[in-house]
């Protein structure tokens, strides 16, 4: 498990959107294969675990949080992607720092 609150400047853009593929034809690797996208996914910037993107936001185990900067004592805003498990331990840095 990382520690955020000593990394802060890693974490200034929104978090990035993965893409899982699935491989229908495997023939060789030098020729092309036919792929399929299964899902878009985050990965958790505290445990760094999937975090699969569904259409019905309720179903989600996580997402963006994004970090006051208030709390984070930044000039600005932090986007940070985690699980919903994770969310407490995140907080808990931010504000053992103050």
């Amino acid at each position: 498990m990382e520690r955020i609150v000593d990394n802060l400047n890693k974490y200034s853009k929104a978090p990035k959107t993965h893409e899982k593929y699935e491989y229908l034809e495997q023939k060789s690797q030098i020729v092309k294969n036919r792929k399929t996208k299964k899902y878009d996914y985050y990965i958790c910037d505290y445990c760094g675990k999937e975090i699969v993107i569904e259409k019905d936001k309720t179903k989600m185990t996580g997402g963006i949080v994004q970090i006051p900067k208030t709390l984070s004592k930044v000039n600005k805003n932090i986007n940070l992607a985690l699980c919903n498990k994770c969310v407490k331990p995140v907080i808990n840095q931010f504000e053992k720092k103050r």
